[in-house]
């Protein structure tokens, strides 16, 4: 599949979320500038899929991404819905995979769309 320069710009705004490095209005934000249209998104949800601006598993999480995010969590750069707006849209995002053989990475990434999201009851 050839990548156009506007593919390979979508791949490292998400690469950047994966990294914690933007926020979810930010992701939304950068991929909308690119797109030169505003990405779809249900108003009544946080959350957007990017399955159409990028369909195919391209950015693996591993345990480094889960610690800088947990690190960035810590030190105040991130809020705990930042959090849970980054394991959802991992979680409902085919650009994003992890290695499902690791059991504690699965429990964290799942954990954070899951578990802290409970909380908001």
């Amino acid at each position: 599949m050839r990548r156009t320069k506007r593919s390979l710009g979508q791949r490292e705004i998400l690469e950047s979320f994966a990294w914690g490095e933007l926020s979810l209005e930010s992701l939304h934000a950068k991929l909308s500038e690119i797109m030169g249209r505003p990405v779809r998104k249900n108003r009544m949800m946080r959350h957007f899929g990017v399955n159409g601006i990028v369909p195919e598993r391209s950015i693996q999480i591993t345990r480094a991404h889960v610690d800088n995010v947990l690190r960035k969590r810590r030190s105040n750069q991130m809020s705990d819905q930042d959090l849970i707006d980054w394991g959802t849209m991992v979680v409902i995002n085919d650009v994003f995979y992890w290695n499902w053989k690791d059991r504690l990475l699965s429990e964290w990434i799942c954990g954070f769309h899951l578990v802290l999201r409970s909380g908001d009851q």
